[in-house]
């Protein structure tokens, strides 16, 4: 009878869990990542205005702190995974192990592509409104110039201060998107540090 021990693999109940979990997640992050791709495509092609923009960019923030959030589940199962000795993992287990790693490194990659293509066209649509306001505040108006001509009985000093209120009015509602942009571009660049800090290198973690 010979001697020789036959090579011997666990079960790994706690692996199988931990990579379902990982696929599942990045499943749905990649759905996610998707949308996000459908948003900003939509944003810079200038196809969607006025409100549009807002509610996609608005839908584009809440979609990367979602996916932040998922992300952040995903690397504590892959470092529960890698604290499994490769010694009780199948040579099968160890493959489909370093795939999936290298599938998440690869979602990482376009979520981050995705995040710096919402902050950079957040921070060109601020430039834009900034520009647009300036144009505004620098032309003669039309209005105030010709009124008396236009309506010789309409009391000047009512017009005047009908306009003075739109005005306030306008710089009100462009003082508020000026602060929900910035509010927007500081939620995306903190996701992007939070990625970029969960997930350092990925590639090194396949040996």
């Amino acid at each position: 009878m010979s001697d020789t021990k036959p090579e011997l693999f666990s079960d790994s109940p706690e692996f199988d869990s931990l990579l379902s979990t990982i696929s599942h997640l990045l499943f749905d992050v990649n759905g996610d990542i998707s949308t996000l791709q459908q948003f900003l495509d939509t944003l810079e092609s200038g196809i969607a205005s006025g409100n549009s923009v807002n509610k996609i960019l608005g839908k584009s923030v809440t979609n990367i702190e979602t996916v932040t959030d998922k992300m952040t589940k995903i690397k504590s199962s892959l470092d529960d995974m890698l604290k499994i000795d490769r010694s009780d993992i199948s040579t099968q287990r160890l493959i489909s192990r370093d795939k999936i790693i290298r599938d998440v490194d690869f979602s990482v990659t376009e979520f981050k592509k995705c995040q710096h293509r919402l902050k950079n066209f957040d921070e060109k649509l601020i430039e834009e409104n900034k520009s647009e306001l300036l144009q505004e505040e620098e032309a003669p108006s039309a209005f105030d110039h010709n009124s008396a001509e236009l309506s010789p009985n309409y009391n000047r000093m009512e017009m005047i201060v009908d306009r003075n209120q739109q005005i306030q009015s306008e710089d009100t509602y462009q003082n508020n998107l000026y602060a929900q942009r910035n509010a927007e571009i500081e939620r995306i660049r903190s996701n992007i540090q939070d990625v970029n800090t969960i997930f350092k290198d990925l590639s090194a973690m396949v040996m």
